[in-house]
């Protein structure tokens, strides 16, 4: 059979590769067997959009920006999709052993859990996805770094290790050997040196250019994942990582060090400060003062997994004092971009009209400026991303020399800037994130939170439900993520559930943007789940909820956290979907609160919202407001931007602000009000939000009735 045109083109452009040298028309003909004539139209055609250049000189071709473009693209997708790439290839791992298996991506001195798939024993390895694990004594960074160059090697030797148990290694001279025994075994091992009665064993994933970019992991107890080379995980879990790193292109070559590698390969590697052995000796008592996994994790902060994200390391770190200038500058990561899009979309126009009602009143003294100076504010987008919020954060500390920390939308943002801002010890006005799962990273003394708690949340939403609860099984199924949020839901859920009469069905956690949600329906039709719930990104609840419908499931009511918040979200869904969708209401027009700036209502605020923007009106407006709230009283209060008497002055507010009363605890947290809601078709706009259940917070309006059961 004859190549078709098509054919031809893409033969041809492949005879560039690997290495992209010049061919002539001729050349090609004969490499290939095709007439020359033909050779020469389509080269000229490729040559015309791009996919080939030609030298005017020889006249011969290359591949031009055009293929480059795709290879890019391919290679940007491979990064951004490892995680899609990688998990059935993991979940089959953890069949094979019934050990939890683990993707671990490095992020500056720690490794940061990009996927899990939890073993079925009953004592077995427990985790989250955006547990970060320091890399001195994790299996999987360790693996990825035997095989990275020496200067990063090096780079990570500078940095402080603690001691997490009295196996672990803190001297750089054993990690190296470590490091040359991995690289000629292709594994490593964590001989419980980050949890006693833990091992686990690891091997990395590489990419098409040879560099490791990942490492699979399984771990377990002592008694069951055995750390020799006899182990029957190591043959599976290497032939786990080759299949991986296939698809990811790897050629079967790791890539070589460069010269300037090698030269650093000399350098003397000592830990930060210079300690030496004996200096590193822990007596049994000493050790056990160390930092403990679950303090470490805490001190991190949570940040979901980005491949290819790298943190900025503490060591480009110096004292975060501005020069004196003539403004106050406030950093503030906001999520612009990506699947939490919605929660940011109010940025910069709320951060703004606060920010000149600030400044209309002239600014805020300052003692060490003598007068009052406006405040500026800088902002850049996380994309949604967990690893780039921690970046961020830390550029706007280190570099920009940002005054005061605000951040809002979720734990994938807020923790990670939070752990942040207590590493640099920067003040920080946290908002819009669940109480337990911020919680989950503190404790914290320089960042200051304000949101509900998932207790509320549990109370509202079950007290949504009894109106019509005799109507229904009483079996509520949930699609919680594995993610802080889902973590701490889906535990308080099923802690509070059942006391408050309803069974609770889960199927387990899930990473984001799962394509399939069918088994997660069937168990739901198996157990006659008439009630479901979830705190997902509104990506994932599109995917889940036309699934249900598709297969025949419609409970009678639906109560979705985080991604029925927004109107765009809920546009989004298409059709009659929205109808009768329930969910958590934190702010809205009918909330009886003033601006503290301007003394203009919450419906004020959403009617220039509206009038300015042309758009429907949406919950963070007045969350961001305010962020700027507090950080005008505070700085009123302070007068000087130290970051110590700033801090002070955050932990004594006390303000009636556009989102209620904030007033921090001792650790560090105001509570705020929370009421139901339900979509449901509008007057103004397609979707409108009605307040159906204001039990809780009374003084808030109802402004609908429950719609139920929802249309099939």
């Amino acid at each position: 059979m004859k190549d078709n045109a098509i054919e031809k083109a893409l033969k041809i452009l492949s005879g560039f590769i690997p290495y992209n040298h010049e061919m002539g028309t001729t050349e090609i003909s004969q490499k290939l067997g095709f007439h020359k004539a033909t050779v020469s139209r389509i080269l000229l055609t490729l040559a015309k959009h791009g996919y080939l250049e030609q030298n005017n000189q020889n006249k011969k071709f290359k591949l031009g920006p055009a293929a480059m473009g795709l290879g890019l693209a391919v290679r940007k997708s491979l990064k951004s999709d490892l995680v899609q790439i990688a998990k059935p290839f993991i979940d089959d791992l953890r069949d094979r052993f019934r050990e939890s298996v683990l993707l671990e991506i490095l992020a500056g001195e720690n490794t940061v859990i990009a996927y899990i798939a939890e073993g079925p024993r009953r004592v077995r390895l427990a985790g989250t996805i955006g547990d970060l694990l320091p890399a001195h004594v994790a299996a999987g960074a360790k693996a990825i770094l035997a095989f990275s160059s020496p200067k990063v090697r090096n780079h990570f030797f500078s940095k402080q290790m603690p001691r997490l148990t009295p196996n672990t290694i803190t001297d750089p001279a054993q990690l190296q050997d470590q490091f040359r025994t991995t690289k000629q075994l292709g594994i490593s091992f964590d001989q419980e040196e980050h949890d006693i009665d833990i091992n686990a064993i690891a091997a990395p994933v590489f990419n098409d250019q040879g560099k490791p970019v990942a490492a699979v992991v399984v771990a377990g107890p002592t008694t069951r994942v055995i750390c020799n080379e006899s182990s029957p995980i190591i043959p599976v879990l290497k032939e786990t990582v080759a299949k991986i790193s296939a698809r990811l292109y790897y050629n079967g070559t790791p890539a070589q060090m460069t010269a300037e590698d090698s030269e650093s390969q000399h350098t003397t590697l000592k830990p930060k400060g210079g300690l030496n052995m004996a200096q590193n000796k822990k007596t049994k008592d000493q050790a056990a003062k160390q930092t403990t996994r679950r303090e470490f994790l805490k001190q991190a902060g949570k940040t979901a997994a980005a491949v290819g994200g790298v943190s900025v390391m503490p060591s480009l770190a110096r004292k975060a004092f501005a020069a004196k200038r003539d403004h106050i500058l406030i950093g503030h990561p906001n999520p612009s971009t990506g699947p939490l899009a919605g929660f940011g979309e109010a940025s910069p126009w709320a951060d703004t009209k606060a920010i000149e009602a600030i400044n209309k009143k002239g600014g805020i003294f300052i003692k060490e400026y003598g007068k009052k100076v406006p405040i500026k504010l800088k902002m850049l987008d996380t994309e949604s991303n967990p690893t780039k919020a921690a970046e961020l954060a830390a550029k706007l500390i280190v570099q920009e020399k940002v005054d005061l920390m605000t951040v809002m939308h979720t734990p994938d943002t807020v923790n990670p800037v939070t752990a942040m801002c207590e590493r640099y010890k920067m003040p920080c006005i946290a908002l819009d994130a669940p109480v337990e799962a911020w919680l989950s990273g503190g404790p914290y003394e320089w960042s200051f939170h304000a949101f509900w708690t998932v207790d509320s949340a549990t109370d509202l939403f079950a007290g949504m439900w009894d109106q019509y609860a005799d109507k229904t099984s009483k079996v509520v199924g949930g699609f919680w993520p594995n993610d802080p949020d889902g973590t701490a839901w889906s535990k308080i859920f099923k802690e509070k559930l059942p006391k408050k009469g309803f069974k609770v069905v889960d199927p387990g956690r899930f990473p984001y943007f799962t394509k399939d949600f069918s088994s997660f329906i069937n168990l739901f039709k198996r157990e006659k789940v008439e009630i479901i719930t979830g705190t997902l990104i509104a990506p994932d609840w599109a995917t889940a909820w036309r699934q249900c419908h598709q297969q025949g499931f419609v409970p009678k009511m639906a109560t979705i956290a985080k991604a029925c918040l927004f109107p765009t979200d809920v546009n989004a869904l298409g059709g009659n979907l929205p109808s009768g969708l329930t969910t958590e209401v934190w702010w809205s027009p009918m909330h009886p609160f003033k601006s503290s700036l301007t003394g203009e209502s919450a419906k004020d605020l959403c009617d220039a919202w509206t009038k300015e923007t042309g758009k429907q009106w949406t919950q963070p407006i007045g969350f961001k407001y305010a962020g700027f709230e507090i950080a005008y009283d505070a700085l009123s209060r302070a007068q000087t931007l130290d970051k110590k008497k700033l801090r002070a002055a955050i932990a004594a507010t006390q303000l009636n602000t556009i989102v209620g009363p904030i007033k921090y605890n001792k650790q560090n947290y105001s509570e705020t009000p929370l009421v139901g809601g339900q979509w449901q078709k509008g007057q103004k706009w397609p979707w409108e939000v009605g307040i159906i259940n204001n039990t809780q917070n009374p003084n808030i309006k109802r402004t609908s009735t429950m719609a139920f059961p929802l249309p099939k």
